[in-house]
């Protein structure tokens, strides 16, 4: 995200082409911590 910001600080990307960008890295960084947090409940849940 940080690339993204200096890109649109510098004028090479829209702002609002960072406001999508943004928008999808939150969104697969979400779907990345759900996975990692349910394969952690899994293997607890195995340890019963």
């Amino acid at each position: 995200m940080a690339k993204c910001y200096r890109e649109v600080r510098s004028g090479l990307i829209e702002t609002s082409d960072l406001s999508k960008f943004t928008y999808s890295l939150t969104a697969i960084g979400k779907i990345i911590e759900t996975g990692d947090l349910e394969s952690r409940i899994e293997a607890l849940e195995g340890c019963k």
